[in-house]
């Protein structure tokens, strides 16, 4: 098996395509930028129902209204509370 690793830069906060994520690779940050590291367990679409387990705009707004730590575990509680089925785990930056 391979793992494929997602580096792409998702920054509007809604669906947007891989090639656009990815595109943004070496885009520098700058002061006040934060960063989520996740696993697909947070963000992995929900089986026979619509949505993800933590949509876009839900982590932009839970990492803007919480520090990096509570963000974290904000989203992990979120996933979990929604029956993710896979692992989770988040570091926001």
């Amino acid at each position: 098996q391979s793992v494929r690793v997602d580096l792409g830069l998702y920054m509007e906060g809604v669906k947007e395509s891989e090639d656009a994520a990815a595109a943004r690779q070496g885009l520098p940050l700058e002061a006040g930028d934060k960063v989520v590291l996740c696993s697909d367990g947070l963000t992995k679409e929900r089986r026979g129902l619509s949505g993800h387990y933590v949509e876009n705009q839900e982590i932009v707004s839970i990492i803007a209204d919480s520090k990096p730590e509570q963000s974290a575990n904000r989203l992990v509680k979120k996933a979990l509370e929604r029956n993710t089925n896979d692992n989770v785990s988040a570091i926001v930056l």
